[in-house]
């Protein structure tokens, strides 16, 4: 069951209750839990049970007005964390323009309303609106639950990617790419950071995006896409950079996608609009040493998002995946001394600003949250899901963590292959 967050102004509240009227269908399957702030009881803390919702939400809707705008909790509070979870990838959002409102300028102004042109409650029969609402709801209610289906699929191609079934703790992470790849329109260019250390495998997470994830999401969990997906391991600066790579960067992937592929045009410029590539879906994968940051890095981050973003209208060209491996030299992020914390929070904030500062404007940007060590109940759920009931499972666990300590992802994805013999 997914559970739907609906943020509005008390001023909105009858278009609350007509939404609520035709979410009832949904209700009636078990297939959502609904939330408001209807829902408190008298004598709790308002305030903390609204967020215990919020943050346990997969869906969160938004009834957009005037009235909301100018609510410091509504705007303030409830849409800036709803935007945080809608970048992370965390949840879903179904923004409604209820009632006429000046939304040039803010963060607003950046997503996919529904009745931007004639606002919900301007509808002489309200059920069309609402009816509309419900069914956009249960679109992303579809596909939060097609995600959580697709986590069985096992029957993947054996010659190429079987390495993805020894990746334990990433589900995070691949539900976040989940819910923001199916948000969007084929044409929009999409940009991953994912941070981890340098033992996290960060290109393991990658091939299990390419041979796992997409032919679920594509409905073609059986192939690896081979015909579709072209994937590019690119070039990126291999010392600090000085703000002035970018042209060369670009104009090597598409050498790279040209050499290796067949298929793009000479240059950037071109590849962005290549023929050759309409229909055709890039994953492309550029390594960020985090030893090397500077501003200029945090520029050069920028600047390429935006070269994406300025897409060209026609010919239509490739569909776009971006996944910057933001490696950092500590065995994990959440083990590093005080010092080094401190730079790698740096980054990740910086990584932060430049999502939220481009997200929505041409593109879409996400900072995924970092890869991690493994942990013993990630392998004990890992062992329980692949192998089954075997009767070495324990002792296997045991010797594998024979202490509290957890494993980095290159370790653990070589002792989990060898136990089932696949090495």
């Amino acid at each position: 069951m997914v559970k739907v967050f609906i943020s509005y102004s008390r001023k909105d509240a009858k278009y609350r209750d007509k939404l609520l009227v035709h979410l009832a269908n949904l209700r009636r399957q078990d297939r959502v839990q609904i939330w408001s702030d209807q829902e408190i009881e008298t004598g709790t803390e308002w305030e903390k049970e609204i967020w215990e919702h919020f943050n346990t939400s997969q869906v969160v809707v938004l009834l957009i007005s005037a009235d909301f705008i100018a609510s410091d909790f509504c705007f303030g509070k409830e849409f800036k964390a709803a935007m945080d979870g809608y970048r992370a990838g965390r949840v879903a959002l179904v923004p409604v323009i209820v009632r006429s409102c000046h939304r040039k300028g803010s963060a607003i102004e950046s997503l996919q309303c529904l009745f931007v042109d004639k606002p919900a409650a301007a509808y002489t029969h309200q059920d069309e609106p609402w009816t509309k609402v419900a069914e956009e709801i249960e679109k992303k209610v579809s596909r939060i639950a097609s995600m959580t289906l697709s986590r069985a699929i096992t029957a993947l191609d054996r010659q190429e990617g079987d390495e993805l079934r020894y990746l334990c703790n990433r589900q995070s992470q691949e539900m976040s790419f989940t819910m923001r790849f199916t948000a969007q329109a084929p044409e929009v260019p999409q940009i991953y950071y994912l941070p981890g250390p340098d033992n996290a495998a960060h290109a393991g997470f990658t091939r299990r995006i390419r041979f796992r994830t997409l032919p679920a999401l594509l409905d073609r969990p059986e192939e690896s896409l081979r015909d579709i997906v072209l994937p590019v391991a690119a070039p990126w600066v291999q010392t600090p950079p000085t703000g002035k790579e970018l042209g060369y960067l670009l104009d090597q992937l598409a050498y790279t996608l040209k050499k290796f592929h067949a298929a793009g045009g000479a240059t950037a410029a071109e590849m962005k609009v290549d023929a050759k590539l309409a229909g055709r879906l890039l994953l492309v994968e550029h390594v960020v040493y985090a030893k090397y940051w500077n501003d200029a890095m945090a520029a050069l981050l920028k600047a390429y998002v935006q070269f994406w973003a300025r897409a060209e209208p026609a010919p239509p060209g490739p569909r776009l995946i971006v996944f910057f491996q933001i490696v950092f030299p500590a065995r994990d992020l959440r083990d590093a001394g005080e010092k080094e914390k401190a730079r790698n929070d740096s980054i990740l904030a910086r990584l932060d600003e430049i999502a939220a500062e481009l997200d929505g404007k041409g593109c879409t940007v996400t900072r995924l949250e970092p890869l991690s060590c493994v942990e013993r109940e990630h392998v004990q759920d890992w062992i329980s899901y692949h192998a089954g009931a075997r009767s070495d499972a324990d002792s296997f666990v045991d010797r594998l963590f024979p202490g509290e300590e957890c494993l980095p992802m290159k370790q653990a994805e070589k002792e989990l292959a060898n136990f089932l013999n696949l090495a």
